[in-house]
């Protein structure tokens, strides 16, 4: 496997290194998020049953 970088300027952070392992990372917190929020979209369609 390789790794590689580039620099990038952005307007509100200057100058900024995005490294391929960042993308990785992107995706491991968005995976995250969404089993997350699919639980609780669960838990709460569970409870709004309940209360029928």
């Amino acid at each position: 496997l390789s790794h590689s970088f580039g620099t990038f300027h952005l307007p509100l952070f200057g100058e900024t290194e995005l490294a391929t392992a960042v993308l990785f990372d992107v995706g491991v917190a968005l995976a995250v998020l969404g089993t997350a929020l699919s639980i609780i979209f669960d838990i709460r369609e569970d409870i709004s049953i309940w209360k029928h």
